[in-house]
């Protein structure tokens, strides 16, 4: 619980609610979110507006030790119902999206492994055919041998890329606090 002064907001008294996001994935991602209400009128400010006046409060507010006291406790409590209501919508759009960014990586990746496979594999099936026609016996087991590698290395990476298609995601409140403006 803190005070601040500050231009940049209605004075008044705020609560809010910090989060934090995983998605894991093709790759890993973190967000710290958060969201601020109005207490007087719960009107939400913004992302950007809510994570300023966290901070603002975080750096240069003072401690309100009295908030419990001063505010009425069941409007706090509809005022973090309200921050987390909207965190929650707001992490369901990001967790979709990243979802689709996932799974267009994963299909980039698999497509570019194909294609780069087919490459190798079309010299080294060339170089096979080259020896059979020209009976080089000693050569056939190794080109045959590196087609099978080729195969194998990638099918492998292919695999491991699809492994992570099914994208994992957490939220977890880390914080909730009333703010007072003036």
């Amino acid at each position: 619980h803190d005070r601040i002064n500050s231009r940049n907001f209605v004075p008044g008294t705020y609560a809010f609610v910090v989060t934090t996001w995983t998605f894991n994935g093709l790759r890993e991602e973190r967000h710290l979110r958060a969201r601020a209400v109005l207490m007087t009128s719960l009107e939400l400010l913004d992302y950007n507006q809510s994570l300023e006046l966290v901070n603002a409060a975080r750096v240069k507010g003072e401690d309100w030790l009295s908030a419990g006291r001063d505010i009425d406790v069941s409007k706090i409590a509809k005022a973090f119902d309200e921050c987390e209501s909207r965190l929650l919508g707001d992490y369901e759009v990001t967790r979709d999206d990243h979802k689709n960014e996932n799974a267009d990586r994963i299909a980039f990746q698999v497509q570019s492994a194909e294609q780069h496979k087919n490459r190798l594999l079309v010299i080294q099936h060339q170089l096979l055919e080259r020896y059979r026609f020209e009976k080089n016996q000693r050569l056939i087991p190794p080109t045959e041998g590196r087609i099978q590698a080729i195969e194998n290395r990638f099918n492998v990476q292919i695999e491991k890329a699809k492994l992570k298609e099914q994208m994992t995601s957490q939220r977890r409140n880390i914080a909730y606090g009333v703010i007072q403006v003036h």
